[in-house]
């Protein structure tokens, strides 16, 4: 007697529902299939996005206003993927174009999704989500490697109690980051502010500590040092905070400021801890 194996049905069931949305593709429209057999084409998220947006437009375009705009109501139009409409409260067919036609065919809001371009969206899906995510992979244990060799040879900041040191780009790509002479004067006006550095091999770490609170700072960001304040316990005993207690409160000084700096420093410490109490 034959016998079937599960994994054989699954194949056997995943080979039916790929041909019957190969099938649902060969039906679309003329233009909005040509666009949607460019699936094979997407190699990005990005790309994926732009493809479904290129659909979206090529089918409200075939859209046929079945009632033209008035002053109340705006033209509606049937689905041309799909054919349906929908019943509005006040006895309405169809969908608005464009918006509502657009809700529709990506089930934004509480629109029910377009049956026909549900499928369409699966099918691509199911070419291009595997062969993405890998690649998305690749690049981000590249970029970790990458990262690892860097930390070998260069400073870190550590700039929080619990979080793994930093580079100085690490968390502020693309927004600018200070060059050496920057960096240094900037760690100079920390220690006007009355901060102290540790070093530990490569790791640096600039804080200054009060009776309750212990200020890190964060002296990389070009035009701006960024601070963060901590309950002295979260910093000694970071298992022993209570979950309500907020873990930490964040200011701010800019490097163009230039008077009274102390005190406006010391003012935003005592802000900062009272938030935490």
């Amino acid at each position: 007697m034959w016998y079937e194996s599960n994994e054989e049905k699954i194949r056997k069931l995943q080979d039916n529902l790929y041909e019957a949305r190969r099938t649902i593709l060969q039906l679309l429209p003329r233009t909005v299939q040509e666009i949607a057999e460019g699936y094979y084409l997407i190699l990005t998220r990005r790309d994926a996005h732009d493809w479904l947006e290129k659909i979206v437009e090529a089918a409200t375009q075939l859209a046929w206003p079945y009632a033209q705009e008035t002053a109340y109501s705006g033209a509606r139009a049937y689905c041309p993927l799909c054919r349906h409409g929908t019943n509005s409260y006040i006895g309405e067919e169809g969908f608005l174009l464009p918006g509502g036609m657009r809700k529709h065919l990506l089930g934004e809001g509480n629109a029910h999704e377009c049956d026909v371009m549900h499928q369409v969206r699966k099918l691509a899906e199911t070419y291009w989500r595997p062969r993405v995510e890998e690649a998305e992979a690749q690049e981000r244990a590249q970029k970790e490697a990458e990262l690892e060799m860097r930390r070998a040879s260069e400073d870190q900041f550590r700039v929080d109690p619990s979080s793994s040191p930093q580079l100085i780009d690490e968390s502020y790509a693309g927004n600018g980051v200070r060059d050496d002479a920057s960096l240094g004067w900037a760690i100079d006006r920390l220690s006007q502010l009355g901060f102290k550095e540790t070093r530990e091999s490569l790791v640096r770490q600039l804080t200054k500590e009060y009776p309750r609170v212990v200020v890190y700072a964060d002296p990389r960001k070009n035009g701006r040092i960024e601070f963060s304040v901590y309950r002295r316990e979260q910093v000694e005993k970071p298992k022993s905070r209570k979950r309500w207690m907020p873990h930490y409160a964040g200011f701010h000084l800019l490097d163009t400021w230039r008077n009274d700096l102390i005190s406006k420093f010391e003012q935003r410490v005592q802000d900062a801890g009272r938030s935490l109490r």
